[in-house]
């Protein structure tokens, strides 16, 4: 939320229209999802895409972080898995010139 202007934001105002990035957030957090479970987490990772258009998220300082639902992906007692995604590794799909951007940057 902008909180200048009262306007919501959902993950798609963060990238450019063109871009394919649930297939390009898929990418890295089923990866994540890998290395993860070579530490002895366990995923409920069926080889679907577990990231939706209306995707559970937040900003941090450096990046995405895409979260969600105790139980959802993994074991109840995992809480809310997240994901972090640096902004350099998605910038040439972020919309950089978009008010959701510019809200915090």
């Amino acid at each position: 939320m902008n909180t200048k202007t009262g306007e919501f934001y959902q993950l798609k105002d963060l990238f450019k229209s063109d871009s394919d990035y649930v297939s390009k957030l898929n990418k890295i957090v089923v990866k994540q999802m890998e290395e993860n479970s070579k530490g002895g987490m366990v995923y409920f990772y069926d080889g679907k895409a577990p990231i939706s258009k209306d995707q559970y998220f937040y900003i941090s300082e450096d990046g995405l972080v895409i979260y969600f639902d105790s139980g959802a992906i993994a074991p109840y007692a995992a809480g809310f898995p997240e994901f972090k995604i640096p902004f350099k590794d998605i910038n040439r799909i972020i919309h950089t010139e978009g008010s959701f951007w510019k809200a915090f940057h």
